[in-house]
């Protein structure tokens, strides 16, 4: 697996509201890079449903781009980038490791922000994370920051050592891999300060349980589209219950 060096250094997803490659900063250069980390098969739901909704409001200083596997290494005609690394759950650690290579080498952004396909995001946390400013933040549990959504800086991926060299036995996930080669470069996470919503029950269109209203998740490629239209439908009036 490898990145070719005429990959683009600029071009990003186009998602509806801005150009391939723009940050909603002009003239600004963009700190966070966002990357959707999906894979071929839910090119044409989870992250078609997810572009309506969060990307539309990147914050200034932002810029998106859209992740898969079976690639080559390249950002192909349609914006995505396809890394040269396996597209299944199996394979996740290669692409989470591809990823970071890719972003060493082909990007100017200070941090990564890695975002699953099946994560909405509300307004305030999108700034929360734009403000937020440290080597390795998310949903931190006790070694390592959960998948769906992590932040990690230039500096940390600069000196993180081979994300492989970290299995231990043959179910580590990768976020928990990030989290040991983070701890074995001197780094220990820290959360970026919101709840994660986890619950979400289709049959009645609500979400299950009292969280601040900023993170939600959805499991099931079924009830994905209904959750992300929950969201974007509802979240002032929730914000508003939640924060009170």
């Amino acid at each position: 697996m490898g990145i070719h060096a005429n990959s683009s250094r600029r071009a990003g997803r186009a998602f509806p509201s801005a150009a391939p490659g723009s940050s909603s900063a002009p003239g600004r250069l963009p700190q966070h890079l966002f990357v959707v980390y999906s894979c071929r098969a839910y090119e044409g739901s989870r992250v078609k449903w997810q572009a309506r909704t969060w990307p539309r409001r990147l914050p200034a200083g932002a810029t998106l781009l859209t992740t898969t596997g079976a690639g080559d290494g390249r950002i192909d005609d349609e914006g995505v980038l396809r890394l040269d690394c396996p597209d299944d759950y199996n394979g996740l650690i290669d692409k989470t490791q591809a990823l970071f290579d890719w972003f060493m080498e082909e990007r100017t952004e200070e941090f990564l922000v890695k975002v699953d396909d099946d994560v909405w995001l509300s307004p305030e946390a999108l700034e929360r994370i734009v403000a937020a400013r440290g080597d390795y933040l998310g949903g931190y549990y006790s070694s390592y920051a959960g998948g769906p959504l992590y932040l990690v800086s230039r500096s940390l991926l600069a000196r993180l050592g081979r994300l492989r060299s970290f299995i231990v036995d043959a179910n580590v996930a990768e976020d928990v891999a990030v989290g040991r080669a983070a701890a074995a470069a001197g780094c220990r996470g820290r959360p970026l300060g919101f709840e994660e919503i986890k619950w979400y029950d289709h049959r009645k269109d609500t979400l299950k349980g009292d969280h601040a209203w900023h993170m939600a998740f959805a499991f099931t490629r079924v009830h994905h589209a209904q959750l992300m239209r929950y969201c974007e439908r509802n979240h002032e009036d929730l914000r508003q219950r939640t924060t009170r």
